[in-house]
């Protein structure tokens, strides 16, 4: 215990003297140097505490009872620093409380044996007490004068956000009394619209770098009496106040007025805008000036001459002049302007017309028009009118302008006009406009049908006939002329004078011929030069030819020169039409094959050289010809062009061929093949046709040409043919029969195609490398070139698999497959005898986007009335997905339709991680709109998903288009459901202005603040929005759980709470169905389904039907076709996304770098000791491989266990483990070599001394160019594992045939792989809280975003996943055993062990 300081003061009150000669004592012997004063009364001890600064005061109570209570209170008032010790002999509890809440600090009972002792520590510690108190009330005094010599406002709030202290300054601020904001929340000085701002910010949480630092913020001034109230800018800092247990207790803050300073800012802006006006005028002014006094000559003297030129247009009138030229103008710019509509207007459709009709109709019209009033109109209509062939509206128009131009030229102000109409039939023969008419023939006789309009004055008593008649327009007769023009008639006008009018209009009748001649093709106007009836013959008879877009890059030349050209063995002759360095067109006689797409050779032969050229033809249609015949073919020939001297001399060749300086002889050979005889091939031999499907890939039926090139001699090129080509592999077709040994395993192939853009990493220069495959089977046989030809020869048909291929070569691949296969086609199937066929449509949404969309139906059952099922696609999954649960509704008569989202995974455009609600909703609406215009009387029902089940739940218009709405594990609460995955509320963080970026939020990468902003801004954050769209529901309500399988989702399935109150808003519109699991998986639906509860499914979709079953479809039928269709369309995002070797390194490498990350997960040793143990038994002298040991998790667990196994004595002694670990990459090799290096050390100092040698293992490490090409000998291990090797392969059917030959007879192969719903982040996050880490910053961030790569490369089919039937399948053709599957990671590990069969097996 450390001595005091010597400045003690001790008063001691006592009436007996020996209590205080003993006190005294004992206090002096302990505190050293102490000043000690006594006294003997109650008054002695007020005198005596007024005069000194006393750190102890020890009283006796026995002094004075009456009054001793009233003493300490009053000691407390003179010595308010002071300890008050009271000495007592009274027991009582009631004593001491009672003196206590008087003053005393400790109490001391004199009967105890230790009284000297507990005085002493008392004493003590009353003294440390004092200082304590004398600092603290230092330090406040010296922080309180801190605060007052501060201009800023201090304040503090309390955890529920009510202020605890106010500095003083508050009321030069804000106008308020510390007093008055006591107590008071924060709110009180927010406007309404600034609350969302303040929060969080002037009760700031954060008390790191992250806290609230100068944020401007409006606050309002205290109200006053009929005044209004005055805001006030201040800048915000605050942070949080936390215990020692880091709980929050408050915050504290400090507000700086920026009233001043932004006035002195816009004061200063204000000067500086008006020094810079002020200098801009001025130098304006000087600009002014200068130019005037160059202006002020030339002005003097244009005004000089402006005077003499007014006085001289004074005395002339070319103002008149100008305004009857204007007029003029003006008249012919209309003129004009109607000749070019007329001109340019396209002939309306003829059709039948009834001469009479009309002309009737128009006579009543101007009967009851108001231009009737000065006219009088009477119609003659004859009998038997035959029908003309014209427009309706041109012959109203000809007949009203017609009578107008007529009423006018009779017509005058003082007598109407008298009109008469009348129809009659003409048969005397031809009619036309032109007068003067030459025809090479005679015509026969024709019939038309014409009207009269005869025009006189109405009365007798005319004035005058030299009055002018009312004047016409000529655009008007113009376009009178161009109506009869256009009918092939004539318009004959007589005007002798004396007001009278003839006016006779001769329309061709119609005939059966003419009838279907117009509705074909009409030519609106008849040539001056030749007859109509000619002119419309030769037009038939020379159709317009079309123009094609320029093909070639290169100028073509236009030659007519004679070629020779042999086709299997036939030589044709022919004319070379054009040519240019990119190929060139032909056309021959005497063919009547197809030859297109055929390898061609071209020699071009010149008196001192010749030129090999290699091509592929092209057949094109002829247009040219006059008449077509069917033995008369175009072709064009496209040049591979491999060096460019080739090309320099062929553009030499042309280039003298231009000019006729060189003579050149053209000859040909195109090698026939089977299909240029046969329409279709002939079925392979047995060895060739394999019974089951050998590719894991689609194969697409197209013809490609290609050239062999053999690898040990590069010049030696073959042509061929690929006859049907997938991503994996090819067969192909060969012109003649080839011996293939051993030591010829490897093919090299050189696909031709001209006028094709390299890729965009090809070098533009580099050659084209072959791609590299390898045989798999072969076959030769005799095929015939022609039908009539007995000549036979010989064609081979070889199955090869690609190996190896460049990232360049792997795109050109999946270029070659999209163009020229029909697999984006809309009715594309991979079986003819389909029983569920799939038609595909391409929407657009209102932003634009495209949608893919998908119809499954039944060919035999489903009918345009059977009932529609639309499957959302859930967030995270595509419509492949998708296929299983389609095929199987299908199967019942059931129509069903697939959509991918836009900005989300799939087929669809748009960034995956743009999704966000509003998009989604309208990709929704686009696809319900295209079903109300297909199958607007189908029954739908609608099954939506997570996220998209929640869409649905808000738009009542398209409720109301719905039999049934089936929401599958809805997302109802977005706030509850960020909140069960992160444990945070996101959306309150966005909201306060956090900002998060590109992070994993529900298993994809996606932008995770426009998700959040875009969520709260359409109100799918509001509780209140949806339980106001719950009550306004207008359709039946089904909504589906799943049980113990909904917390595997990706996106967790409602609360129990909130599906209740769900359940009670929506009444007796709703019902609740479990469904069997596992049927949720990443948010969607799973192939399970199939057999968990596709019968259940079936029910709710078929809302007043029966399913029906028809007999043709089968379950293994279905069962293929469905497998077929899933890998189909697996095949399609492949492509879509060029998904390539080179991006499953990447991922690869992107997943080994998770190892240090996985070993926090006890979830993950968990799951490698499972395969440890499949691995079992590991006793005496084996070899294990580890195929993929860059994860070197198992190979530090077999570590540890052989330790524990050579410690506990069960390892049989001498035994020897020999280890292989293998990998692709580098880096994961060498990481996996430290880290087992590491993992040795560690059990070495673990079990030091205790054991009773070596740990028995030899390790080795070996990098392999491939898992599908492992550099091991047949038979070389006893037990191999592959963990996760089969998922990042390119071929996990041909990664396990590798490791089965390289696995000796009676070994064991274990193997891990994902399932197509694995997300590694659905273990990661729970565990993050444990770990105290953010998934949203540093590394945890990163690890997130990693693994949300790797789930999107599952669902787009870049990485494999595998289910047991799958897994099953693959193993079935390696090994006759039946293997073992376990599942691990809440099912989302799929995990096998198979054996290789012994010697005997």
């Amino acid at each position: 215990m450390s001595l005091p300081e010597p400045s003690l003061n001790i008063l001691l009150i006592n009436e007996h003297p020996e209590e205080i000669k003993l006190v005294t004592t004992s206090l002096r012997s302990f505190f050293s140097g102490c000043r000690i004063e006594a006294g003997y009364s109650s008054d002695d001890a007020l005198t005596f505490s007024q005069q000194g600064d006393w750190h102890i005061i020890l009283i006796d109570q026995d002094l004075a009872p009456e009054r001793g209570m009233d003493v300490i209170a009053r000691l407390r008032r003179h010595a308010p620093y002071a300890a008050i010790l009271l000495q007592t002999n009274d027991h009582d509890s009631h004593t001491a409380i009672h003196a206590l809440q008087n003053g005393a600090d400790f109490l001391l009972f004199k009967q105890s044996p230790g009284f000297i002792t507990e005085l002493l520590f008392s004493v003590q510690e009353a003294v440390e007490k004092h200082d304590l108190q004398m600092k603290l009330d230092h330090t406040f005094q010296r922080h309180l004068r801190f605060i007052e010599t501060l201009s800023d406002l201090l304040y503090e709030l309390d955890a529920e956000g009510r202020f605890v202290y106010v500095s003083a300054t508050v009321t030069a601020l804000l106008g308020y009394s510390p007093e008055e904001l006591a107590g008071q929340h924060y709110s009180i000085l927010l406007a309404p619209q600034q609350e969302q701002l303040g929060r969080f910010r002037l009760n700031e949480r954060r008390a790191g770098s992250r806290s609230t630092r100068k944020l401007e913020i409006t606050l309002h001034r205290k109200p006053l009496p009929n005044t209004p109230t005055l805001a006030v800018t201040v800048d915000v800092t605050a942070k949080g106040l936390f215990d020692s247990a880091n709980r929050y207790l408050g915050t504290v803050g400090l507000l700086h007025d920026l009233s001043q300073e932004k006035a002195q800012r816009d004061r200063l802006t204000e000067l500086e805008s008006r020094l810079q006006e002020s200098h801009r005028q001025l130098t304006l002014t000087r600009e002014a000036a200068r130019v005037s006094r160059q202006l002020q000559q030339p002005l003097t003297t244009l005004l000089q001459d402006s005077q003499r030129l007014l006085t001289s247009i004074q005395h002339s009138r070319i103002e008149q002049r100008v305004e009857t030229m204007i007029a003029k103008a003006s008249h012919a710019s209309r003129l004009s302007h109607h000749l070019a509509q007329v001109i340019h207007t396209h002939p309306a459709e003829f059709i039948p017309l009834n001469l009479n009709d009309i002309l009737h109709a128009v006579v009543q019209t101007r009967h009851r028009s108001p231009d009737g009033a000065g006219i009088i109109l009477t119609s003659r209509l004859g009998q038997a009118i035959p029908t003309i062939l014209g427009s309706r509206t041109d012959i109203d128009n000809l007949a009203h302008i017609l009578i107008e131009y007529a009423r006018r030229c009779v017509s005058t102000p003082y007598a109407s006009a008298n009109l008469v109409v009348e129809t009659e039939t003409d048969a005397s023969g031809s009619h036309s406009t032109a007068p003067d008419k030459i025809t090479e023939e005679a015509e026969p006789a024709r019939t038309f049908a014409g009207f009269t309009i005869r025009a006189a004055v109405a009365s007798a008593d005319v004035r005058t006939n030299d009055e002018s008649p009312e004047p016409m327009s000529a655009d008007q007769l113009l376009q009178a002329h161009q109506i009869v023009q256009a009918h092939g008639g004539s318009l004959h006008i007589e005007h002798p004078g004396d007001r009278q009018l003839t006016i006779s209009v001769r329309i061709p009748a119609t005939t059966e011929s003419s009838t279907q001649s117009a509705r074909s093709e009409r030519q609106p106007t008849a040539s001056k030069d030749l007859p109509r009836v000619d002119m419309s013959r030769r037009q038939r008879a020379q159709p317009t030819a079309r123009v094609h877009p320029e093909r070639r890059r290169s100028e073509r030349q236009r030659l007519s020169l004679p070629v020779q050209l042999s086709i299997g063995g036939t030589t044709l002759r022919g004319i070379l039409r054009n040519m240019s360095t990119g190929g060139a067109l032909f056309t021959i006689r005497d063919i009547s094959t197809s030859i297109h797409r055929q390898p061609a050779y071209i020699v071009i032969k010149t008196p001192v050289s010749f030129l090999e050229l290699q091509g592929v033809v092209h057949e094109r249609f002829s247009e040219t010809a006059d008449v077509p015949h069917p033995d008369i073919k175009e072709f064009a020939i496209t040049f591979v062009l491999n060096v460019e001297r080739d090309r320099n001399v062929l553009r030499s060749l042309i280039d003298g061929l231009q000019d006729g300086s060189t003579t050149v002889t053209f000859e040909g050979l195109i090698l026939p093949t089977a299909a240029t005889v046969e329409p279709t091939r002939p079925a392979l031999p047995g060895s060739a046709q394999p019974a089951t499907e050998r590719r894991e890939t689609t194969r697409f039926r197209l013809r490609y040409s290609v050239q062999l090139v053999a690898p040990d001699t590069p010049a030696h090129r073959l042509l061929g043919r690929i006859v049907n080509l997938s991503l994996d592999g090819a067969c192909l077709e060969l012109p003649t029969s080839i011996d293939f040994k051993e030591s010829h395993l490897t093919l090299h192939l050189l696909p031709l195609e001209t006028n094709r853009l390299p890729p965009e990493h090809h070098e533009p220069n580099a050659p084209r490398k072959p791609w590299a495959a390898r045989i798999v089977w072969a076959v030769s046989q005799r095929r015939s070139t022609r039908p009539a030809d007995p000549a036979e020869h010989a064609a081979a048909y070889i199955g090869v698999r690609f190996d190896h291929l460049s990232p360049a070569q792997e795109h050109e691949l999946r270029r070659v497959i999209a163009d020229h296969s029909n697999l984006f086609h809309d009715r594309f199937t991979s079986r003819t005898d389909s029983p569920i066929l799939t038609y595909s449509h391409t929407l657009q949404n209102h932003q634009g986007h495209r949608l893919a969309l998908s119809h499954d139906y039944s060919g035999q059952a489903a009918t345009a009335q059977s009932p529609l099922v639309l499957l959302c696609p859930g967030y995270g999954t595509t419509q492949q997905q998708y296929v299983a649960v389609a095929y199987a509704l299908a199967g019942t008569g059931l129509q069903v339709l697939r959509y991918d989202h836009s900005r989300h995974i799939g087929l669809s455009d748009g960034d995956p991680s743009h999704t966000t609600f509003t998009s989604m909703e309208d990709d929704l609406d686009a696809v319900l709109a295209f079903v109300r215009t297909q199958w607007p009387r189908a029954p739908l029902t609608l099954l939506a998903p997570d996220l998209c089940g929640r869409i649905a739940l808000r738009r009542q218009d398209w409720q109301r288009q719905l039999h049934r709405l089936i929401l599958l594990n809805p997302t109802l609460d977005l706030l509850d459901c960020l909140f069960s995955l992160h444990q945070r509320d996101l959306v309150q963080e966005h909201l306060a202005g956090a900002r998060l970026g590109l992070g994993n939020l529900l298993g994809l990468p996606l932008d995770i603040d426009h998700f959040l902003a875009d969520a709260v801004a359409a109100q799918y954050t509001n509780a209140a929005a949806l339980q106001e769209e719950l009550s306004h529901c207008a359709t039946n309500v089904v909504i589906l759980t799943a049980g113990d399988a909904a917390p595997d989702c990706a996106i967790p399935a409602p609360s129990p709470s909130v599906l209740s109150d769900t359940m009670n808003r929506l009444g007796a519109r709703a019902r609740r169905v479990s469904l069997t699991p596992p049927i949720l998986a990443t948010g969607g639906l799973t192939p399970s389904l199939l057999t968990a509860s596709s019968q259940q499914l079936i029910q709710l979709c078929r809302p007043g039907h029966t399913p029906q079953e028809p007999e043709a479809i089968v379950t293994p039928t279905l069962a293929q076709t469905t497998a077929a269709r899933a890998r189909v369309e697996l095949d399609r995002l492949r492509i879509t996304y060029s998904v390539g070797t080179a991006g499953r390194e990447r991922l690869w490498n992107t997943y080994s770098d998770l190892a240090p990350t996985l070993d926090d997960l006890p979830a993950h040793w968990h799951t490698v000791d499972q395969l440890y143990q499949l691995l079992q038994p590991l006793d005496g002298n084996l070899t294990i491989l580890d195929v993929g040991c860059g994860l070197h998790a198992f190979a530090r667990l077999l570590l540890l266990n052989l330790s524990y196994r050579l410690r506990a004595q069960t390892w049989r002694p001498g035994a020897l483990l020999q280890y292989v670990g293998t990998d692709f990459s580098p880096m994961a090799l060498h990481q996996a070599r430290e880290a087992t290096g590491r993992a040795l050390q560690h059990v070495e100092q673990l079990f030091s001394g205790r054991l009773s040698g070596a740990t028995p293992i030899h390790r080795q490490w070996v990098l392999s160019r491939s898992t599908e090409a492992l550099p091991f000998a047949d038979h070389s291990f006893n037990r191999i594992v592959a963990n996760h090797s089969l998922t990042f392969a390119r071929s996990p059917l041909h990664v396990l045939r590798e490791l089965f030959r390289v696995l000796k007879p009676g070994g064991k192969l274990v193997i891990s792989g994902f399932t197509p719903s694995t997300d590694v982040a659905r273990l990661y996050r729970p565990a993050l809280p444990e770990l105290g880490l953010n998934a949203f910053t540093g590394e945890s961030r990163t690890t997130m975003n990693r693994m949300g790569q790797c789930c999107m490369a599952l669902r787009i089919g870049q990485l494999h996943g595998l289910e047991e039937e799958d897994l099953h399948g693959y193993l079935s053709q390696v090994t006759p055993l039946p293997p073992r599957f376990v599942r691990a990671l809440s099912g989302q590990l799929l995990l096998a062990a198979a054996e290789k069969p012994d010697s005997a097996g």
